[in-house]
């Protein structure tokens, strides 16, 4: 019974953990590419707004490797954030927005905050 929930355990990490890396690069491409240099050429972006949400949740997938419960609260409060900003950003929030801005780091907050090794 050990050896399947360790399995287990060790399943849903790395799923989450590949998760929170995969939605990190993409969101790190994507200011790259077109958040600094909307910000440089001196027109307005959104991406100040999710910047400090973003910047935490991606230090929380870098710590969980290390420190799971502490990068799992990271990617939580980092997601939550992200979808907080979401939901304000415009006149009438758009969910799906906010459902894929945090969803890549609310729920592997949560499983690294409930799966421990």
């Amino acid at each position: 019974m050990t050896v399947y929930k360790d399995n287990f355990n060790g399943f849903f990490y790395w799923f989450a953990w590949t998760i929170a890396c995969l939605a990190s690069l993409f969101f790190l491409f994507f200011v790259v590419v077109d958040g600094f240099s909307n910000i440089l050429a001196g027109r307005e972006s959104d991406l100040l707004v999710v910047l400090p949400g973003l910047i935490l949740a991606i230090a929380g997938c870098i710590t969980s490797f290390f420190k799971k419960v502490l990068g799992g609260s990271f990617m939580l409060i980092g997601g939550i954030a992200l979808i907080v900003a979401i939901f304000f950003q415009g006149a009438a929030p758009d969910y799906r927005m906010m459902i894929v801005y945090g969803f890549p780091y609310v729920f592997p907050g949560i499983v690294f905050l409930f799966v421990r090794k």
